[in-house]
């Protein structure tokens, strides 16, 4: 006698209200759902669940097979080019940044960089070479920034941004100066930047311990600091 299919639209609300995670369903934080196929017996199931959960303002991804999962997840919230996290992670990460910062007793520190005339650059050399840029960036950041509490992110086009918990105020310095440094020290030319090389420009911001200062309050003063470094001459950091 064959099994009758499953019957999988029950189960999906539950898991949404209770964030179980049923065998073959796995909710996250980045509200997605990802489902195996084979979790379904038949096809005809799966429609009234992925309307279902976008209804409710999820996204449903599904997988051929248990091993496929941690790859759709990396599409989610990795940058393609440069493989740090994407904006949309960090949206979704900061603010819990900022919890874990007061648990810890720690200091949330905030850095935005912006490559230094980068349009000018692809203008100059050509979109590839500045795809190069990014990824070559985007290494810095990696080999730099690799305690367990600090996170790398591209943001889009040539802004980045690092998260980390600072235990005291001077180590804000050393993260931006160090950055500074070693993206100016890979000596990738740039003729249309008064060094000649590809620089950045740095804004970071620091929220004292167990401040009640939001995220926004931190990503607006930092990205302040931001166009004030880039206004002063680039190629420099500022810090508040």
């Amino acid at each position: 006698m064959s099994q009758s299919p499953a019957e999988p639209v029950p189960v999906v609300p539950d898991v949404l209200e209770h964030g179980r995670s049923p065998e073959g369903q796995e909710i996250h934080s980045d509200r997605r759902i990802y489902m195996q196929l084979q979790t379904f017996t038949a096809c005809k199931n799966l429609p009234p669940v992925i309307d279902f959960i976008r209804d409710s303002g999820w996204d449903a991804v599904i997988y051929q097979d248990a091993s496929k999962r941690k790859h759709f997840e990396s599409l989610a919230t990795q940058d393609e080019l440069t493989q740090l996290y994407n904006r949309r992670h960090f949206n979704e990460f900061a603010p819990s940044f900022l919890s874990l910062a007061r648990a810890e007793g720690k200091i949330p520190a905030m850095f935005l960089l912006d490559v230094d005339f980068f349009k000018k650059y692809n203008d100059t050399y050509g979109h590839p070479a500045g795809d190069d840029v990014l990824l070559s960036i985007g290494k810095v950041l990696k080999e730099n920034m690799q305690r367990n509490n600090d996170a790398c992110f591209r943001l889009g086009g040539e802004e980045f941004a690092v998260l980390s918990l600072l235990s005291d105020y001077s180590e804000a310095l050393i993260i931006a100066e160090k950055i500074l440094l070693s993206i100016s020290n890979l000596h990738i030319p740039h003729q249309h930047n008064s060094p000649g090389v590809v620089t950045v420009s740095i804004g970071a911001a620091l929220s004292s311990k167990n401040s009640e200062q939001d995220i926004d309050a931190i990503y607006s003063q930092a990205d302040k600091n931001l166009y004030t470094a880039k206004e002063s001459g680039r190629n420099k950091y500022i810090l508040s």
